[in-house]
């Protein structure tokens, strides 16, 4: 059987093969249930195929697209989600954490006659806030046919909070030192285009930002010229800039300061890879 899935999908034009493989996952699941596959629950493969089969019995939240209509066409699902119920509080409690780490950096950069820095940071803040249940999702691969090749992989329909695809959005959002900004993709479809675009002081002294996938996956990426890295872009990636080890608290050295600036190097990225790809999206909420 699995040959026959290997013949068909190879003389199947490109833009039906996705397709093929959702229906070949439907049709697996119908004829092998979770049970026989060593799965004692149902797992986020029955959900999306629920909420395939009948968006509105999956308690659809967001009704902006539909998938099953979306299926006869091409499914984003590269910017596919899904939010497990365990690192809810989690990323809630992480985002509360730097938020005050970030107060200590601003505080810290108005005393030594840096405001355009603490204005930055107020930005990230407030960008920040906007990080609630309704805007989050667990980074990785939920996509169908991702979960449909690994089902084993699959997390239990019990343990998932909410889950859903965007609409691929046209933006590229960088946090820097002159704030938080959104360029148009795909005219800023390298980190090149990104930096070209921004004011010098975006990338002060700056040596390498993070690229973060719309699947929440994190690359750290040289900018400088003496490091630098060609770096494409999907849409709804987001970069953050390291904050530089010299230049944010001039002369006024502070320990405080200096452990602020590095827990933000080292986690920031972390957390805002829990962004939803995207802010048109088809979400469905686990009953």
């Amino acid at each position: 059987m699995m040959a026959l899935r290997s013949k068909v999908s190879r003389y199947l034009p490109g833009r039906h093969r996705l397709t093929a493989c959702c229906l070949w996952v439907t049709l697996m699941a119908g004829l092998f249930p979770a049970t026989s596959l060593g799965q004692t629950t149902p797992t986020l493969i029955e959900g999306w195929l629920t909420a395939l089969n009948n968006p509105s019995a999956a308690g659809q939240a967001r009704p902006e697209k539909s998938i099953a209509s979306a299926l006869s066409g091409n499914v984003p699902w590269s910017h596919a989600f899904a939010l497990l119920t365990e690192d809810i509080d989690v990323i809630l409690q992480q985002r509360r954490y730097l938020s005050a780490e970030m107060d200590t950096l601003k505080l810290t950069s108005r005393l030594s006659g840096h405001p355009g820095t603490a204005s930055a940071l107020d930005e990230w803040q407030t960008r920040l806030d906007t990080l609630a249940t309704d805007t989050m999702r667990t980074p990785g691969r939920f996509d169908l046919p991702s979960l449909g090749s690994q089902p084993r992989q699959a997390p239990a329909m019990s343990k998932v909070h909410a889950w859903g695809v965007c609409t691929p959005p046209d933006w590229i959002e960088v946090w820097s030192l002159t704030g938080v900004t959104r360029l148009n993709w795909p005219r800023h479809a390298t980190l090149d285009d990104v930096f070209a675009a921004l004011p010098a002081e975006a990338s002060d002294k700056v040596d390498a930002s993070y690229v973060i996938s719309p699947q929440g996956a994190i690359s750290r990426r040289g900018i400088a010229s003496w490091n630098h890295q060609d770096t494409r872009l999907a849409p709804g990636s987001r970069i953050i800039t390291e904050l530089p080890e010299r230049g944010l608290t001039g002369a006024l050295a502070m320990d405080d300061a200096s452990t602020a600036q590095a827990i933000l190097n080292q986690q920031l990225a972390e957390l805002l890879a829990n962004f939803l790809p995207g802010e048109h999206c088809t979400r469905w909420q686990n009953q």
